[in-house]
């Protein structure tokens, strides 16, 4: 089999954690596998891809002449850029095989072959297909019947079961080879962007056992075949990986896990802690559960590192709302006793919630801000407004319900994504709501998150 020359764009994510294992993968096979990330903003706030940034991704994609061209789109959000980028090559390259992967392509492949030029789409995870993409245009045969892959023209598609052994699969590429940013200015700096900072993020693992009415993981779950819903990598994987990263970037201050839930079985967690310990003792960043804290693993983990900042989602105040409509059975006492776990000197707590939904209930701010009464000072509060992207449980629920149509909610994004943005952004100050009632609450909320306001005199005023 002959080497592929393969050029990856990511637009407006450099935190690409599936595609940099996606790269690590082919490679490893022998392909030339290039990677132009552009810009430096947050998806939800790009409202055009830049002319100058085009340009210059198309004279890149040109002048490299590949074999085929991977897009990574990470969400609906990342539609319009991808839809844009892939339009450029088309015009300037010509009919060059491109292929669109990421969680949105797997849970809307026909939404992405109908409203972009793309030719294949990747459903699941992309390493084997990738693979198997790649084998197949050197040797001249088709591609379409290759697991894991939609296209315009194959009438039968094979899912791909997602890999349960993460370890057999190469760390994610971090070398400079090969690696391109892209400013907004068009101009272009070689490199790896990810090791040019002071943070680095990563997964220890894939999926999440948990099936939350307004997260796409079950979803992708099912359209991907059977398995595990959650599957790890070993500690010597990950530590192989945080090496190599501290190795090419020693300024790097601190380590942010990407997890869906990082501290779950405690073998690993304790096996992990004391190797972060021994090894890398930077400040550490991962997404928590209430189900998954758990004193002995946050306890093993506080001693890995000097500073922890944990974000944990409680979603709501109101036992009913998370029950019946977020499909999360966590108790009041279990989010209560997950707080008291996490209320060591040297964690930083800070807890999510969602607001604004059309199945919210009308004491639910209150039952929030009672809540947040019963836990342990200092922690932060993130507040934001429930989005319904398609394809998840809650999607189902409106539509059934006659709140909205799929092809609403994709047009809310596809349409107007700053203004669907706008909605989901985290709220560090007090909106514009509907009453004056809400905005109360909201301020006694918010205010406990400062931890210089007496509790005792936000009691007063809830009261």
């Amino acid at each position: 089999m002959r080497p592929l020359r393969i050029v990856f764009i990511s637009p407006f994510d450099l935190g690409t954690f599936g595609l940099r294992c996606v790269v690590a993968r082919l490679k490893r096979d022998g392909h030339q596998v290039h990677v132009i990330y552009l810009g430096d903003r947050i998806i939800q706030e790009v409202a055009d891809v830049s002319a100058a940034e085009l340009d210059a991704a198309a004279g890149l994609v040109k002048e490299l002449r590949p074999d085929w061209v991977g897009v990574s789109v990470t969400s609906l959000f990342s539609h319009p850029a991808a839809a844009a980028v892939t339009c450029k090559i088309k015009e300037c390259v010509g009919d060059i095989p491109i292929l669109w992967g990421g969680p949105y392509p797997t849970l809307m492949p026909d939404i992405c072959l109908a409203r972009a030029p793309v030719d294949y789409v990747c459903v699941g995870e992309g390493e084997e297909t990738a693979a198997e993409f790649s084998a197949a245009l050197a040797r001249g045969l088709p591609v379409s019947a290759i697991p894991g892959i939609r296209s315009r023209i194959a009438e039968d598609f094979r899912p791909r079961p997602p890999p349960r052994d993460l370890d057999a699969l190469p760390p994610p590429d971090l070398s400079d080879d090969g690696k391109t940013f892209i400013d907004p200015a068009g101009r272009v700096q070689a490199g790896e962007p990810r090791l040019r900072g002071t943070q680095y993020a990563t997964k220890c693992s894939r999926g999440c056992p948990f099936r939350c009415a307004y997260c796409s993981n079950d979803e992708i779950r099912k359209r991907c075949g059977s398995g595990p819903a959650l599957r790890r990598r070993s500690v010597a994987h990950v530590m192989a990986e945080l090496r190599q990263m501290i190795a090419l970037n020693p300024g790097c201050e601190s380590i942010s896990f990407w997890d869906d839930n990082f501290p779950c079985e405690t073998g690993w967690v304790e096996e992990f802690a004391a190797a972060y310990r021994a090894e890398i003792g930077r400040p550490m960043f991962f997404w928590a559960h209430p189900h998954t804290v758990r004193e002995r693993n946050i306890q093993a983990l506080s001693r890995a590192a000097p500073e922890l900042s944990v974000y944990v989602g409680i979603e709501s105040g109101s036992a009913r709302t998370r029950s019946d409509v977020f499909l999360r059975n966590e108790t009041d006492e279990r989010i209560c006793e997950a707080d008291r776990v996490l209320s060591l000197p040297n964690i930083r707590k800070t807890y999510d919630f969602i607001l604004e939904h059309p199945w919210e209930s009308p004491t639910e701010l209150e039952e929030t801000f009672r809540l947040l009464l019963k836990m342990r000072r200092p922690f932060q509060v993130n507040m934001h407004n429930l989005f319904i992207f398609p394809r998840t449980a809650l999607a189902e629920r409106a539509m059934n319900e006659g709140r909205a149509t799929e092809d609403d909610m994709v047009a809310a994004i596809l349409d107007h994504p700053l203004e669907a943005a706008q909605k989901i952004r985290w709220v560090n100050g007090i909106p514009a709501q509907q009453t004056h009632l809400r905005a109360f609450w909201l301020s006694l909320i918010l205010a406990l998150g400062n931890r210089h306001i007496p509790a005792a005199w936000l009691r007063f005023l809830g009261n």
